[in-house]
């Protein structure tokens, strides 16, 4: 896994780190990046991604749940959108998490598998 926490990384370079580490993991089926709020394309024109409080990575576990994962840099805390779009998807059944490094992913990821639900 590769250290994230201790090299003063953005977010772009957790998320990265994050997604290998989910991509190997057996129970992940598919997790990808997602792009949201408003940003602007190649072309010029303004576009709208995910609605505001989507998860940056979200994909499916081997048995169908959804798998939801915002990514912060240490010391940074996710907005009331993105909080609850963790609890009502844990809710649900599926799986969401914060996390600040691929070993942090990894260790509330497994946990969550532990429990069948995952907290945020």
């Amino acid at each position: 896994m590769t250290r994230c926490y201790d090299q003063g990384m953005r977010e772009t370079e957790i998320s990265k780190a994050i997604l290998k580490t989910a991509q190997k993991h057996k129970r992940v089926a598919r997790i990808f990046r997602v792009n949201s709020g408003m940003f602007k394309s190649f072309a010029g024109t303004i576009v709208q991604g995910a609605p505001k409080g989507t998860p940056d990575l979200i994909g499916f576990l081997d048995d169908g749940r959804f798998l939801a994962v915002e990514v912060k840099v240490p010391g940074e805390q996710p907005t009331p959108e993105q909080i609850e779009f963790l609890r009502q998807l844990n809710d649900a059944g599926g799986v969401g998490l914060v996390a600040t490094s691929s070993e942090e992913f990894d260790a509330l990821f497994n946990d969550s598998l532990g429990r069948g639900t995952s907290a945020s």
